[in-house]
């Protein structure tokens, strides 16, 4: 489960869930990350690869990685994300 917290700037101060938009470029694979999941698979894409990260609750989260890293399958990794480039698409 990612949770992350509500900016200041949401509208309704009690709402509780939104709608978010995370791009995989402001994920980050770093050791002591925030989050934590298992390499579901990988597109190698040149220069960089798109990692699908599968997490403990069953969600999946893709993010990117230089190319020339390696990474396999099944393999834990501790990921950040860069909380001011996260889209509130819609509260609901």
């Amino acid at each position: 489960e990612i949770i992350i917290p509500k900016p200041a700037s949401f509208k309704d101060k009690d709402q509780q869930e939104v709608l978010l938009i995370i791009r995989p470029e402001h994920l980050t694979i770093q050791e002591g990350g925030d989050y934590k999941g298992k390499v579901h698979k990988i597109h190698f894409q040149g220069h960089q690869s798109l990692i699908e990260v599968k997490l403990s609750d069953g969600f999946h989260v893709w993010l990117y990685a230089d190319g020339y890293r390696r990474l396999n399958l099944n393999e834990k990794i501790q990921f950040s994300i860069n909380y001011s480039r996260v889209y509130c698409l819609d509260e609901i």
